[in-house]
């Protein structure tokens, strides 16, 4: 939820104001806590700092900083920030978190890529000698796919 939104106003479809999402939101917690503090209410503590606010709680502390419902679901997730659950990743937010791990990308939450940013990255070798495994299923693919029954295109692979 938090990657789809990384501005204040512009991401959200053309009918829905932020505001009504936290009003929804608030609304829902009360039917179903548990879910909802799985899908937003724990990321929501998280950017302003506090622990096991609900979301009414949540939107005093944020007026009280001056900060719109917007400006609050804009604030990137930080990788390895610990949930209930453990650390929470997408797919694209775990490679590139352990792409920074391995000391490839640098000053760059994952949280923040999506996959065509990953394999869009110039951090792969163009001159891959494909294995014939993989030339067999595409001779024109630079890179292996080693999985699937779909070919995956990769617009733009390795040219940002």
């Amino acid at each position: 939820m938090f990657g789809w939104i990384d501005t204040p106003k512009d991401n959200y479809p053309s009918l829905l104001d932020p505001n009504f999402v936290l009003a929804a939101f608030s609304w829902l917690e009360r039917l179903y806590e548990y879910p909802i503090n799985r899908i937003i209410t724990q990321g929501l503590n998280k950017r302003l700092g506090v622990t096991n606010r609900k979301m009414s709680e949540l939107a005093v502390i944020m007026a009280s900083k001056g900060l719109t419902f917007g400006d609050l679901m804009a604030i990137p997730e930080v990788d390895g920030w610990p949930y209930s659950d453990g650390e929470s990743y997408v797919c694209s937010s775990f490679v590139s978190a352990v792409y920074r791990a391995g000391g490839l990308l640098i000053d760059i939450e994952g949280t923040e890529m999506t996959p065509k940013d990953v394999y869009t990255l110039t951090i792969y070798d163009r001159n891959f000698n494909v294995p014939k495994k993989c030339r067999d299923n595409d001779p024109t693919l630079p890179y292996c796919q080693i999985m699937g029954n779909w070919l995956m295109e990769l617009p733009g692979y390795s040219t940002i």
